[in-house]
């Protein structure tokens, strides 16, 4: 009985593995419950970016959200498992800052994407070091 259990096991988390839900969102946040950081990109997202559709995925739930988030980071080529990670149009973002606001607005062509956009992408998401904000004189 324990070798059917285990094979068992076994054969869904391999079919698993395979399978990767691909977001309608314009917008991709990893995020958890009580992190500062995450809760003003909520807020960013809320206030500035109304009309963007916005998957949030709370990685303090276990099962699908962790698997899902670790995914994330292993196509970001990211180590840290830190949050916010926001992903929009294949570009990987961690962390936050309100320089990070820019950057998003630009990712999504201006400042009020259109409601219902979707970001499609075959490509893994990746970073690009040089989309870092400029500093400000």
């Amino acid at each position: 009985m324990k070798k059917f259990l285990i094979a068992a096991i076994a054969s869904l988390a391999l079919a698993a593995c395979g399978k990767e839900e691909k977001s309608t969102a314009d917008i991709t946040l990893y995020f958890m419950p009580g992190c500062p950081h995450c809760h003003h990109a909520i807020d960013f997202f809320a206030a500035e970016l109304s009309n963007a559709t916005i998957e949030k995925i709370n990685v303090t739930e276990p099962g699908k959200n962790q698997e899902q988030f670790l995914n994330a980071l292993k196509k970001c080529g990211l180590s840290s498992r830190g949050v916010p990670l926001i992903i929009v149009k294949g570009e990987c973002i961690q962390g936050y800052a309100p320089e990070v606001g820019a950057m998003i607005k630009e990712l999504l062509g201006g400042s009020d994407p259109e409601v219902g956009a979707v970001v499609a992408s075959d490509e893994a998401p990746t970073t690009k070091p040089s989309k870092k904000p400029a500093k400000k004189k």
